[in-house]
Parts: C-alpha cells; sequence; structure tokens
C-alpha cells in the first residue's frame, strides 16, 4: 500500500468532518404573500348634489345644504357662494380618507345637461 491512499483518507475525512462544521444556510421561509388592500366607494352626483356610500345616502338641494348635512367644518366664509361649499365638501370628503378615483359626465333625460358624478375610494382598516 502506497502512502498516497492514507493521505487521501485522511484528506477525505478531515473534509467531511470540516463540512459537518460548516454553518448550513437556514430554510428559507416560504415567501408571505402580501395583505391585499381593501376598498371601499362611493359617489358624488354634483348636478343633485347626492353623496352615497354603502349604507348612507346623503340628498341635498344644494352644496350648502351637502355641506351641512355632511357636518363639514369650518364652515365657508362666504356663506351664500355655492362654489365655496363644493370645494369645502370635497375637502372634507379628502380629510375623510377619500380620494377621487374618477370623474364622469352621464346623461340625463330630465335635463338639458348630463349629471357630473365623481367616484371616490378609501381603504378599509
Amino acid at each position: 500500500m502506497s502512502w498516497r491512499f492514507p493521505v487521501l483518507v485522511l484528506a477525505v475525512a478531515v473534509a467531511a468532518f470540516a463540512a459537518s462544521r460548516w454553518p448550513q444556510p437556514a430554510a428559507a421561509d416560504p415567501p408571505q404573500a402580501k395583505p391585499v388592500d381593501k376598498w371601499e366607494y362611493a359617489t358624488l352626483d354634483a348636478e343633485r348634489h347626492t353623496w352615497s356610500e354603502a349604507g348612507r345616502t346623503v340628498v341635498a338641494s344644494a352644496w350648502r345644504h351637502l355641506a351641512q348635512q355632511l357636518n363639514v367644518t369650518p364652515e365657508p366664509k362666504i356663506d351664500d357662494h355655492n362654489e365655496q361649499h363644493r370645494l369645502a365638501v370635497l375637502n372634507h370628503l379628502g380629510s375623510k380618507g377619500w380620494e377621487l378615483v374618477t370623474h364622469a359626465m352621464t346623461p340625463d333625460a330630465d335635463r338639458r345637461r348630463g349629471s357630473s358624478v365623481y367616484t371616490f375610494k378609501r381603504r378599509v382598516p
């Protein structure tokens, strides 16, 4: 028997021992599914002054009345200006987490012009 065989056996034994002591990579955790965002939706009909969300619809005769029914605070300084009340309503909805998603003009048989409908969404906690 040559001297190479015992050296080879010794080298294999040392390599096997070293491999058993070498830190093994941790088993990879399966990828975690990201939680899916849940949303709720609502619409605002600008011509009919109507706010609709799940479980609630608010109908008013003017922007001022819609602002009052939605508890918009503070009220606009120019009390009789419709545009100020419309902007106050939109700002109020934004402060409640509602984000504008779409705006569409829908035909209206009862009026000469269509109705302007805004669709909003907000994340469900």
